[in-house]
């Protein structure tokens, strides 16, 4: 009952924002709406909500059924719109927004409509094991990696290029974020020996972090690596 509302709402909230952005276009005017985006990120929020709930219910992550997945694509796609909207180093397009946000109205009408049915039901058990199994292979073998590659070499090529081992920039910062959150995952999978939804919705942050870290950093925040 509260994820159809939740859902519900993500729609209204979709359908709002492009009310809203196609009166800004037809003003034809240069200046950018202020609502738009941030009705947008609650779409995101909203429906991320959902899909979080979905996961807790079934003891797995809500992304095997086309609703969920329809639900997910929205969000990133609403996301995306919000992330573009906040970046200062690409030309700002208000058409774009309009027309991704059409998208994520589509999605959500879709997941709405007899081709998508709602109910929350676990994949099969076949499927269960082989997830759990690639996600903890990926991640056992990516965090040695990536701790020796990003935390370790990097603070030697940075003394070496800054002067400083540890500035706190916000690559730096948010590099040594997504390294407590795998090892949040580990610690969950290897000493706590949990293999239910927590553990995937912690590996979900990990690789969402891990986007943000890579992509996002370097359009939304100011620091050291502005340079690529």
């Amino acid at each position: 009952m509260i994820g159809t509302i939740l859902f519900s709402v993500a729609l209204g909230l979709a359908a709002l924002s492009a009310a809203i952005q196609a009166v800004w276009l037809l003003r034809r005017s240069r200046a950018l709406d202020p609502v738009s985006h941030w009705l947008l990120a609650g779409s995101a929020i909203l429906l991320a909500g959902v899909l979080v709930q979905r996961s807790i219910a079934i003891g797995f992550p809500a992304l095997t059924s086309t609703w969920e997945s329809l639900a997910f694509y929205a969000a990133v796609v609403a996301a995306v719109c919000f992330a573009y909207r906040l970046q200062r180093r690409l030309p700002y397009a208000p058409l774009i927004t309009f027309l991704a946000t059409v998208v994520v109205i589509a999605l959500l009408l879709v997941a709405s409509s007899p081709l998508a049915p709602p109910e929350a039901l676990p994949p099969i058990p076949a499927l269960r094991a082989e997830c759990d199994r690639i996600t903890y292979t990926a991640v056992a073998i990516g965090y040695p990696i990536f701790v020796a590659g990003a935390m370790v070499f990097g603070a030697i090529w940075a003394e070496q290029a800054w002067g400083s081992w540890w500035s706190w920039d916000p690559k730096e910062t948010w590099a040594l974020v997504t390294v407590l959150v795998y090892t949040v995952y580990l610690h969950l999978r290897l000493i706590v020996k949990r293999r239910d939804a927590w553990t995937a919705i912690v590996s979900v942050v990990g690789f969402l972090c891990t986007v943000f870290t890579f992509f996002s950093v370097n359009y939304l925040l100011a620091g050291l690596h502005n340079y690529g």
